[in-house]
């Protein structure tokens, strides 16, 4: 495990896989230049996976521009998202592209079971999720790149 921003530390193609889950939107430095950096650490054919929520999305609404935007001040003791960046689809796949990765294959996450209501109940999760690979991009909650060293 390592922190996305000292990936300048490793030598290059020391790894075969690495698994970047939820970290690009937290970071206040350019996600391309942490990819580059992945692309650089990654063994010749090495994989890389990433996630990130969409940042236009019915859940980014909520949590993110709703709560910063309002309820963290109506209730004070809600602090802001922590989501610096947002991404879209194409926010995320072309720098991907851009430094050098070939996308595999792309998932979504899910639709609503992010819900606190829905999340008591696994068979409405696991069909939401069903559900969030049938809908256009824009509306699924986040994204899972399989990517390829190219």
């Amino acid at each position: 495990m390592a922190d996305a921003q000292h990936l300048h530390l490793f030598r290059d193609e020391v790894f075969d896989f690495v698994v970047c889950s939820e970290i690009l939107e937290h970071l206040k430095s350019e996600s391309r230049e942490v990819l580059s950096q992945i692309n650089r650490i990654l063994k010749k054919d090495g994989d890389l996976i990433v996630t990130v929520p969409n940042g236009v999305s019915p859940y980014s609404f909520i949590y993110d521009h709703l709560r910063n935007k309002i309820i963290c001040k109506v209730f004070p003791r809600i602090p802001v998202s922590e989501h610096i960046q947002m991404f879209t689809f194409s926010g995320i796949a072309g720098p991907l592209q851009q430094v050098g990765f070939i996308v595999v294959a792309v998932e979504h996450s899910d639709f609503l079971s992010f819900l606190p209501i829905l999340k008591r109940f696994d068979k409405l999760c696991y069909l939401d999720c069903k559900l969030a690979d049938k809908l256009p991009h824009l509306l699924v909650s986040g994204f899972y790149f399989a990517c390829k060293k190219g």
